[in-house]
């Protein structure tokens, strides 16, 4: 965990940059949520002030760039269900367009 003090009116895409300068990667291949399992921020020119992120409140970094306004990110996850416990492990993430049928996910894969 580290942290970066910021203004409240700095926009989303500023704080990124400074964590991602924290962390040495580079923030064009970064995305922000507000939490590990939320959606991606898709609107980084917003202020943590209109986001209403919360003053001391945590910003999660992920892997990967953040989804175009019209996107949203699919978790492709693989059933393990025979012969012991039922589980879901998580096998890959990609962001897919709104509207596309699942034959254009396919091809897409």
């Amino acid at each position: 965990c580290h942290k970066v003090s910021v203004s409240k009116d700095a926009r989303l895409s500023e704080v990124k940059a400074k964590m991602a300068a924290v962390v040495k990667l580079d923030p064009t291949q970064l995305h922000l949520r507000r939490s590990a399992r939320q959606q991606q921020v898709k609107d980084e020119s917003q202020t943590l002030r209109a986001a209403q992120w919360a003053e001391a409140s945590a910003l999660y970094l992920g892997h990967g760039a953040p989804c175009k306004p019209d996107e949203f990110v699919l978790n492709i996850q693989i059933y393990q269900g025979s012969g012991g416990p039922r589980r879901t492990l998580d096998a890959f993430t990609m962001p897919v367009k709104e509207g596309m049928k699942i034959q254009q996910v396919r091809e897409a894969v």
